[in-house]
């Protein structure tokens, strides 16, 4: 091999591995914004919305709570919601209700589910999508609850009824 064969492999060798290098920064730096807008959202429009939610529904005497964590590949945040009035159910965990944004890393984005029906075995009684945190506004959220309260009563009445 002539010596610059050598040298035009070793340089084409470089750029490749200085570019895979910077794709790779680009990516830990595109990782490092999402989980400060992920954590911008949470404080600025989940949190206040979902605790005022769950202040609402103590006042009609509804059970329910907030859960943050971290499932083992992403954090997330959930209203839980129990639309039965009868304490023990609600305790037992029965029939609960859940709106859960989940932050996916690798894509940047959130995930979000709703579960409103969990016996609907069509899959009917789940809702969901991906959302930008940049786009997952107060008003976008207050009418995703404002659909996921009245899907989730629907879904106890049609249960009663039957």
């Amino acid at each position: 091999m002539s010596i610059f064969s050598k040298a035009a492999l070793k340089h084409e060798a470089d750029l490749a591995a200085a570019k895979q290098a910077a794709q790779e920064q680009a990516a830990r730096q595109a990782r490092l914004d999402f989980r400060e807008q992920y954590r911008r959202t949470l404080e600025n429009v989940v949190r206040p919305q979902f605790a005022a939610v769950r202040k609402q529904m103590y006042e009609h005497d509804y059970d329910g709570k907030v859960e943050e964590g971290n499932d083992g590949w992403n954090d997330f945040i959930r209203l839980i919601f129990v639309p039965e009035k009868n304490r023990l159910a609600a305790h037992a965990g029965r029939d609960a209700c859940m709106l859960t944004f989940a932050a996916i890393e690798n894509s940047c984005l959130l995930e979000w589910t709703s579960a409103f029906d969990l016996r609907a075995r069509d899959g009917s009684g789940k809702q969901g999508g991906t959302i930008a945190c940049s786009e997952l506004t107060p008003q976008w959220l207050e009418a995703t609850l404002g659909e996921f309260f009245e899907k989730s009563f629907a879904a106890r009445v049609r249960k009663q009824g039957a």
